[in-house]
């Protein structure tokens, strides 16, 4: 039951950090839509272009104007990208070693095997928490 117990804990706070750090620096509206991934990735910026030629019939100047717009917002909201991710890692350790001080040596054990081959991996936003095998 303890097992059980101390594995909800870690899921809950995983997936409440998780949620919390993918909205408040992706935002849902900056997010670019699905699509053919042929021809690589797309701009968002065109994306958002598209949409609003399309809902405001914007003129080949205004589109223009609109895309300078766009990529210029976008790369100032990389920049504070780049500043906060360093806030939530250290946020997401700080929560990890709380949780690792719960845990008996053994649990200590399989608890830092399920998350060092992950943290070297991913060293970006929306990780998801350790999968734990039964």
């Amino acid at each position: 039951m303890k097992k059980f117990i101390n594995y909800s804990v870690l899921l809950l706070l995983g997936f409440a950090l998780g949620m919390s750090s993918s909205h408040l620096v992706k935002g849902r509206h900056f997010r670019p839509p699905p699509h053919d991934m042929k021809d690589g990735p797309r701009d968002p910026s065109e994306h958002f272009v598209e949409r609003l030629t399309k809902h405001l019939k914007l003129d080949e100047d205004q589109k223009a104007k609109a895309l300078s717009i766009f990529k210029v917002q976008h790369e100032k909201l990389e920049e504070i990208r780049k500043q906060t991710v360093p806030q939530f890692e250290s946020i997401r350790e700080e929560t990890r070693k709380g949780i690792r001080e719960l845990l008996n040596s053994e649990q200590q054990s399989i608890f830092d095997s399920s998350h060092g081959d992950r943290l070297g991996r991913r060293p970006h936003f929306g990780r998801r928490p350790p999968r734990f095998e039964e």
